[in-house]
């Protein structure tokens, strides 16, 4: 290069002077190829935020669930504190029960033979009372029995 030579930074010059020239084909698919990478590379940023964050959530969720399990755990210790004979007994005292002394039992002839009649598995004793039998003239369904009130409530208006 000489010291006279001057040199052009117009985007016209410029252009004329580089010694290799893109036609439009290769600059389209270079284009096309710059795109898709791009895409890629967004698309795999975008899936490894989503793999990030759900991460994150499960960290909170098993965090969340020892705390639920601890909780259980006391509660359970709690109960069985509760459910202990001597303090039952102690809270017992508290409220002023007291142990049975004599016990008397009451005998009821009637109940007895029910129960008998009607065997061990029976909880609750019914006594042997005869239903009263239908009236031929009543009506025996349900519906000729809502059909007679509104029609005597009709007559009655």
């Amino acid at each position: 290069m000489s010291s006279n030579t001057m040199i052009s930074l117009r985007p016209g010059n410029v252009v004329r002077q580089l010694s290799w020239s893109v036609d439009r084909k290769t600059a389209l698919m270079m284009l096309v190829s710059l795109f898709g990478i791009s895409l890629v590379a967004v698309l795999y940023l975008s899936q490894t935020s989503s793999v990030t964050e759900t991460s994150y959530r499960i960290d909170e969720l098993r965090t969340e669930l020892d705390q639920v399990r601890n909780e259980n755990a006391a509660l359970s210790v709690e109960i069985a504190r509760l459910e202990a004979l001597s303090r039952i007994k102690a809270r017992a005292v508290e409220l002023g029960f007291r142990p049975a002394g004599d016990v008397r039992y009451l005998s009821v002839p009637e109940l007895a033979s029910v129960i008998e009649d009607e065997g061990p598995l029976r909880r609750y004793p019914v006594y042997n009372q005869p239903r009263p039998p239908l009236q031929p003239d009543s009506p025996s369904s349900l519906w000729e029995r809502v059909l007679d009130r509104v029609a005597a409530w009709l007559d009655y208006r």
